[in-house]
């Protein structure tokens, strides 16, 4: 049985997945003396989808990878990385006001997704990001995929377009092969609607003639 821990956490109006990567902009004096520590210890904290002052069930740990940019006013930027899901068991505010939890991590199951549900799966991505971002997000390569299949489903649901509660319904199913049909089948809806749209935009772009209108 997993065990008991209290984690620090960051309430914030965001999903964070495992092995994800997220910049935040650290400004009150609360988070920044938390950072400032889980950066000289190398510990972990936990980002938590917060909305209307409601804690979600699950959340991901978070180790912080950099500090990018430090401003004048004492505030700075960070990239953190996604760790590892845990249970939100219950909550007390320290003396530093931090929310601090009282989680259990969870187990992740090793049972995985089929090879021809990750081609498709891959396949589709490919083709969205390809329509949705003109070549600013690298295509996945099937062959690495195949050879290390964890958290694919987290690894699409970053780009293809997810709103928050979906992604926070993502982060919480803990199977990876019901994930990756989700995500297959929020981007056999997206893609048809992003072709169209490409299409319009493709149309009104090369219309070089001037409304009747106007003369």
């Amino acid at each position: 049985m997993l065990t008991m821990e209290l984690l620090p956490l960051f309430p914030l109006n965001v999903v964070l997945f495992p092995a994800s990567r997220l910049r935040l902009h650290i400004f009150e004096e609360r988070y920044k003396l938390l950072m400032e520590r889980c950066i000289s210890n190398s510990a972990e904290f936990g980002v938590h989808l917060s909305t209307e002052d409601e804690l979600a069930a699950i959340g991901c740990t978070a180790k912080v990878l950099k500090v990018i940019q430090t401003y004048q006013d004492g505030s700075f930027d960070i990239v953190v990385e996604g760790v590892h899901r845990y249970k939100l068991k219950d909550t007390n505010v320290s003396d530093e006001n931090i929310v601090m939890g009282e989680v259990q991590r969870i187990r992740e199951e090793t049972e995985l997704p089929a090879g021809d549900r990750i081609e498709k799966a891959v396949a589709l991505y490919n083709n969205l990001v390809v329509v949705a971002y003109k070549g600013k997000v690298d295509l996945l390569n099937i062959d690495d995929v195949l050879r290390n299949r964890d958290y694919l489903s987290y690894t699409i649901a970053e780009k293809v377009g997810l709103d928050l509660t979906k992604r926070q319904d993502l982060l919480e199913n803990l199977s990876e092969s019901q994930r990756l049909e989700e995500v297959i089948q929020h981007m056999e809806e997206t893609i048809p609607a992003l072709e169209q749209y490409e299409k319009i935009q493709q149309i009104v772009k090369n219309d070089g003639y001037l409304p009747k209108a106007k003369f």
